[in-house]
């Protein structure tokens, strides 16, 4: 420091903004009650519970406890103390509940912008590829149609948005496929599925309480769908759905 504190010492050790200044003070530069005494030679020194390094009078240094990985010093011999600190390893740790692990990867957030996880989630893919999401909030869909093979009877429900509903050739029974109404699962418009039958028993595709419309008939109600026929049910109002396909009638 360029100058010596004042301190007013009624007791030993002497306490200045919560740091004890040891058991003796020795020296010049220090004021007790108005008089010069002493060299300001501190024996022990701590500063709010750091360490002080005292030469000649100056303190030079105050050292910073490690904490979370990060250690280094205060220098304090000059007007405008030097601040350096050392960022040491990160272990796990918890921060407001989530656990921050280990990793040498970079995650940047623009300033203002949240990123909401809701479920567990593993983001695979090639490196420094970009991954542009619809200008409008929409569902992530498949590069393929998922099957989800079915030997009853079956309503459909919102997982099967994308997907096809498969009568596999081992159930010999007729079977009755039903798209739920929009009261009980609201598929966005536009939500597309597909339903393949490749038992030589019809699959029955109907609907609740919403319109099923078959194209290009403009016919509504329930529809029959042979063996090796595939149709495609899309939902084009909110409780309208179009469908086509071969082997329906």
């Amino acid at each position: 420091m360029a100058t010596s504190p004042n301190i007013m010492l009624s007791n030993n050790p002497a306490v200045v903004d919560g740091g004890t200044f040891g058991t003796q003070i020795l020296g010049e530069g220090i004021t007790i009650n108005g008089g010069a005494t002493g060299i300001a030679m501190f024996s022990p020194v701590t500063i709010d519970g750091s360490p002080v390094t005292a030469s000649n009078g100056t303190v030079t240094s105050v050292s910073v406890a490690t904490a979370n990985g990060v250690s280094g010093s205060v220098a304090t011999s000059t007007t405008t103390p030097a601040i350096t600190l050392t960022l040491g390893a990160i272990t796990p740790s918890t921060v407001n509940g989530n656990t921050i692990t280990t990793g040498t990867g970079v995650l940047t957030l623009a300033a203002g912008k949240t990123l909401t996880a809701s479920n567990t989630l593993t983001l695979a893919g090639t490196d420094s590829t970009t991954m542009t999401f619809p200008p409008a909030s929409a569902s992530i869909g498949y590069l393929n149609i998922p099957q989800n093979s079915q030997s009853a009877a079956y309503t459909t429900v919102l997982a099967d948005a994308g997907k096809h509903i498969y009568h596999p050739a081992s159930d010999a029974t007729p079977r009755t496929f039903t798209i739920d109404s929009n009261t009980n699962v609201t598929y966005s418009v536009g939500t597309t599925i597909t339903f393949i039958n490749r038992s030589a028993s019809a699959v029955t595709i109907a609907i609740t309480s919403d319109t099923l419309i078959w194209s290009p008939a403009g016919t509504t109600g329930s529809r029959t769908l042979a063996q090796y026929g595939v149709a495609t049910a899309t939902k084009i109002e909110t409780t309208e759905w179009i469908i086509t396909g071969t082997g329906l009638t």
